[in-house]
This record gives structure tokens, sequence and C-alpha cells, in this order.
């Protein structure tokens, strides 16, 4: 037991982990560096005469000893400290006049505790952050391709401060996540959005990563299927349906709508049964505004008029799916390689050349300019936003006439090529292609 000590209580927000044994002493310079540590540590807070409030020594039970002082801040009404000094290299004295030197301070409302500098956000902070402030507004998709590449991302460039990110960085790490040349500008691009959007949200400066360009040259895909590809497309789809119970019909009427309206795959995977007007003397398809692409697409919903042919597809579904909310039902975006791998190679084997779903899309825009529909009118059809002021302000008509006429002669175009083609016997087997990723199944 010490003499003159005295216990103390101190309130819930005293500074530290955990609160230490707090008391009185009267601090010399002999006993400051004799005062043993009861517990974890100690406070002794110095009951001199004329000791300035809040100057206490601090002992741990290590046997390390410093100078602190102890204040309420007048800004936060929050218990502060301030180290003063180790007692082995600051006498008593010294540390007793720089606490009153700042108690003063803090009489005169001056902070003397240094406020601590904010924290740098970090890479994977910076792309995490983009995530979340754009889930709403991304596709679900989008979203969890983001999520995938932020997992890749290797752990040298993840930790790095965002605004010390340099292009060498990146371009190291490009080659790390994928040696796919695809693959690394939709990384890149994902990066330069994020810091674009983390510099306009002020986090963090302008990135020199904006000014990177796309580490390859993605050429345009301009491929089209042939008329006999088409036949082979068609025959091969109806065909695989019966080897797959579970969603072949599904999947044999959504290649025939894709070649039929052209309209992207996302958006007609989407397609309900509420979406439809079937029924009607001119039978629409009205596409929904949020599931449609890009910020000016989801402006406006797009209505698109069915040909006959496209009904009939339809019709003949609704009697298989018809109970379900979704017109494609069991047939998933995430699964497209698995469900369009069997029916591409049965159409290869019938003569076709490699193809991919969104080269329906193209090859139907095509052969409505090869029919001698405007290009204005392929537009309309394809549903692509009207950028001018006047397209997307003044002039709203949605032309469904032309649009009628337009798909009712390209169905008639794939109806004449079907009754010229009654069957299509296999010529050659598909040629194999190296799987990657892409093409295996996804887990349930």
């Amino acid at each position: 037991m010490f003499h003159g000590v005295t216990k103390i209580l101190l309130p819930p927000c005293y500074p530290g982990e955990k609160m230490p044994l707090a008391m009185h002493h009267h601090l010399t310079a002999q006993n400051v560096l004799k005062l043993p540590a009861i517990g974890r540590r100690t406070d002794y807070f110095d009951s001199s005469e004329g000791a300035p409030p809040g100057f206490c020594l601090r002992v741990t039970s290590t046997g390390h000893r410093s100078y602190s002082l102890l204040y309420r801040s007048k800004r936060t009404q929050r218990l502060l400290r301030v180290t003063l000094g180790n007692a082995d290299e600051v006498t008593l004295a010294a540390a007793r006049d720089r606490a009153r030197d700042l108690r003063a301070e803090v009489q005169l409302g001056i902070e003397p505790a240094p406020r601590r500098e904010p924290t740098l956000p970090t890479t994977s902070a910076v792309l995490g952050s983009f995530i979340e402030a754009h889930r709403n507004t991304k596709k679900a998709r989008t979203t969890l391709g983001y999520e995938q590449m932020l997992a890749r991302v290797p752990k040298a460039v993840a930790e790095i401060p965002a605004e010390q990110l340099k292009p060498g960085n990146l371009r190291l790490a490009l080659d790390k996540i994928s040696s796919r040349p695809v693959m690394q500008n939709s990384i890149l691009r994902f990066f330069k959005a994020s810091m674009r959007w983390a510099a306009k949200e002020e986090m963090i400066p302008l990135s020199a990563v904006e000014r990177m360009s796309l580490p390859n040259l993605q050429a345009t895909r301009d491929r089209v299927l042939a008329p006999h590809e088409i036949v082979a497309v068609w025959r091969a789809a109806e065909q695989n349906a019966p080897q797959h119970p579970r969603h072949g019909q599904a999947v044999a009427a959504l290649f025939k709508i894709l070649l039929l309206l052209g309209q992207r795959l996302g958006e007609t995977l989407a397609l309900r049964w509420i979406d439809l007007n079937l029924t009607a003397e001119q039978p629409l398809w009205t596409i929904p505004a949020n599931i449609r692409k890009g910020r000016l697409g989801r402006e406006r919903v797009h209505i698109l008029p069915l040909p006959s042919l496209a009904v009939t597809v339809l019709g003949d579904l609704q009697r298989v799916t018809g109970k379900r909310e979704r017109v494609f039902h069991k047939v998933s975006y995430n699964a497209r390689e698995f469900w369009t791998h069997p029916v591409r190679n049965l159409s290869m084997e019938m003569g076709a050349e490699y193809w991919k779903p969104h080269d329906l899309r193209r090859t139907c825009a095509t052969n409505l300019g090869d029919l001698g529909i405007p290009d204005e009118v392929v537009s309309l059809v394809l549903g692509h936003a009207k950028k001018d002021v006047t397209g997307r302000v003044y002039n709203l008509s949605r032309r469904l006439p032309e649009l009628a006429a337009a798909l009712a002669n390209w169905g008639a175009h794939i109806e004449r090529l079907l009754a010229e083609t009654p069957g299509l016997p296999t010529k050659r087997p598909p040629k194999k292609r190296r799987a990657s990723s892409e093409d295996r199944r996804p887990s349930p």
C-alpha cells in the first residue's frame, strides 16, 4: 500500500481500449520511476500543489512509463488524451510545464490533441463502394460480374490506397487476374468507372487510371448467319427440345424468338406473360423500362409488334409455361452456355458455323436491312435509345405500323426459308472448341 494514494473513478468515455486503474498520487522526480502498475496499466494523477488538472503518469504492466494530459473536448465533449513523452526521457518538471500550457490552450478552445489523419480509402474499398452505390440501378448480373471481378483483384493492388494506384500496378494486375483479352478490357472498364465515380464523390482525386487505354484491341463482332444457318438453328432448337424435358421447349422457343424479333438476350429471357398481348388485333410485347439496357434505355418502355410466326411460337409455349410468371421458365441467363451448347452443336452438324446468341440479333437486323427496311426503323425494332434531343424529348412516335410491317416481312422470309428446306441432314461433326470457364455449367 502506498501512502497518499487515492483510488478514483473515471467516466465511461475514458479514452483507451479498456479503462485503466486510476489513482491520485503526489508525483516526485524519484517515485515516477518506481510506482508500479496495478493490473494491466495504472494512471497516477498528480495531486501535487499547482499540478495542472488531468496531468498523470501512466505505468503499464511491462514497465513502460509516460506522461499525459487528459482533458474534455469543448467540441465533442469527449475525454481526450495527449501524450507528453516517456518518463525516461522527459523530466517531471518539463512534463508539468507542457501540461499547463496545453491546459491553457484548452481553456481558450484550442484542441491540443492532434487529430488523426483520415485513412485513405483502399482500392478494394473504392471498388466495393462503387458496387454498393449502384446495386439498385445496375442489373443483377452486372453487379454479380463486378463482385466476381473484385474478388479476383490481387491483394497487392487491393490494399493500395486508391489515389496512389498507378497504371503500372494495374497493368501487372490485369495479367494476373485473367489472360483473356476481353476479360482484361472489362476489368479495366470496371476500375475506370469506379475511380471516376469516387472522384466525383470526392473520395479521392481523379485517378491516373482514368487515362489508361484498353489493353487489348477488341474487334467488333460481325457474324451474320447465312440463310441455311438460320434454318439449321431453327431445326436444331426443335430437335434438341425432346432431349431436355425440363427446359427444352422453352429453349427452342427462345432461339426462334431471338431470330424473329432481334431483341437482347437478357431482355428476352426476362419476358413475362403479363408483358404480352397475344389476342389483340395487333399482338404486342411491352418491354418494361426497368429491364432495358443502359440509362437512356431505362427512360422508356419498348413496345414491339409481334408477327404471326412469333405469335404461333409463343402460343405453343404458353401451353407449357403459361402458368408460370416467366415465358422462358427455367432458362437462366447465367447458365446460357449450358443450354446454348447443345443447340449450337446440333446446328453445326447441320452445316452452320460457330455462332453466339447475340449473333441472332445482328442477323435479324441485317436481314431487315436486306429486305429494304430503313435504318431508322431497324433501330426502332432493336430498341436503340435515341440520343438526340428531338428523338428523346419531342418526337415520341413509336411508328408501330412500320415496325409491324418490317417484322411481318422478316417473319414471312423465315417461313419461306423453312418451307424451301424441309430437312437438314447431318453434314459433319461440330468443330471442337477449347473449353473455357464460361462453357461449364454453373453450380446450382
